[in-house]
């Protein structure tokens, strides 16, 4: 085969093909495997892409024309112009797997002027109802950028900061986002 550096965008199966956004590896050579005549081409993982989502991948490749979501889109960009007129706003968008519910939010961020905009977003997955609040959760983990492993002394440290940077009392809220996390 040859010593050329192959990469995941190269898998020949179209199976593996779809997992080529969500690890790097490279090419480990053609093996024989028990059970099989011709050699397999194998590929060695050297790691796996973590907060990668499927919508990040159809990202890389190009999305096509967005289709059928303009009532969505205009009902949305009108909570913008309340949220502008000084109201704060938050919008909910709950559906099945599959919907474009994530889609939808890209275009609508698309036609946000990001100088005008703070934009705070949480997920919640249906493996996730059983945990309360866990939209709101991953704002306050994704706005003070706390991970899941950062240690009390930090978190603390970490909200205080960023409610003082906001204007906001810190020794009131911290205490019920430390409990909240």
């Amino acid at each position: 085969m040859g010593d050329k550096a192959q990469t995941p965008k190269e898998f020949p199966d179209v199976r593996l093909h779809k997992l080529k956004d969500y690890i790097d590896a490279e090419f480990a050579g053609e093996h024989k495997v028990k059970g099989k005549i011709e050699e397999l081409r194998t590929w060695r993982v050297n790691a796996l892409e973590s907060d990668f989502r499927r919508f990040d991948a159809s990202l890389r490749h190009g999305l096509t024309t967005l289709v059928g979501r303009r009532s969505e889109l205009e009902k949305m960009l009108d909570v913008l112009n309340t949220a502008n007129s000084g109201k704060a706003q938050v919008i909910d968008i709950s559906g099945d797997a599959g919907l474009g519910k994530t889609r939808l939010v890209h275009e609508f961020r698309q036609r946000l002027a990001a100088d005008k905009v703070m934009w705070l977003q949480g997920n919640c997955m249906s493996s996730g109802q059983g945990i309360p609040f866990l939209p709101f959760i991953e704002v306050v983990r994704s706005s003070f950028d706390i991970a899941d492993d950062t240690r009390q002394a930090a978190v603390e440290h970490q909200l205080r900061r960023g409610l003082d940077l906001l204007g906001l009392e810190s020794d009131e809220g911290t205490p019920y986002l430390l409990n909240l996390l």
